[in-house]
């Protein structure tokens, strides 16, 4: 099951991840996504 918490605690003033970790957990979310999609549905998952 994949979750949408990104688990970053940010808050409107305070940045405790640096923005490049964060786009690279995002992306990586993301790809796990596309895998998942791919494994479960082939050739549909694109469209």
């Amino acid at each position: 099951m994949g979750g949408a918490d990104c688990g970053f605690a940010q808050g409107a003033f305070v940045r405790r991840v640096h923005p490049e970790i964060q786009w690279a957990k995002l992306n990586a979310l993301a790809e796990g996504a596309r895998l998942a999609a791919r494994e479960l549905w082939g050739e549909y998952a694109s469209s």
